[in-house]
């Protein structure tokens, strides 16, 4: 008994110490906010102020967190996930009716994580539909130290 409480502390702390780890990135344009490990850097707003890039230290992993408007047969919420699925190898899927997450390998050697969350936000002063997206990508080899930061976003970024 002594070594499941045990256990289950460890876990807490591991996961006490990995919250501690994270911070926040706040999109005004898109009204979207979503937590990346403070060990990645920020290469600045984009030009156009939907989002910001943010690179590992290594540089082999990268998180882009933006949001776009939904504008119909282009890039409306149906379309941006058929053409993720149609344009990686994907292996876990999730669609929801305002939201999907995706995962697989962009490569042989590289794992992709992405959530879109489709919402209707104050855009310019009307109600518009907007998609909010994370998307994660890194090497293979990196899985055990992201794995848990992929649960985060599918947790906590809605």
């Amino acid at each position: 008994m002594k070594s499941i409480f045990t256990f289950l502390f460890l876990v807490g702390l591991i996961q006490l110490n990995y919250a501690q780890n994270l911070k926040k990135y706040c999109n005004q344009r898109f009204n979207l906010c979503a937590e990346y490990p403070t060990a990645f850097s920020g290469l600045g707003e984009s030009q156009n102020g939907d989002g910001q890039k943010f690179l590992s230290k290594d540089k082999l992993s990268s998180i882009t967190i933006y949001g776009n408007l939904e504008i119909e047969d282009i890039n409306d919420f149906q379309t941006t996930y058929k053409n993720y699925l149609s344009s990686k190898n994907v292996t876990y899927k999730s669609l929801k009716n305002n939201s999907f997450v995706l995962s697989g390998y962009e490569s042989k050697d590289k794992i992709f994580y992405i959530k879109v969350i489709k919402k209707k936000i104050n855009y310019n002063g009307s109600n518009t539909d907007v998609l909010q997206t994370i998307y994660f990508s890194y090497p293979k080899s990196q899985n055990d130290i992201y794995a848990a930061y992929c649960k985060n976003i599918a947790k906590n970024f809605n």
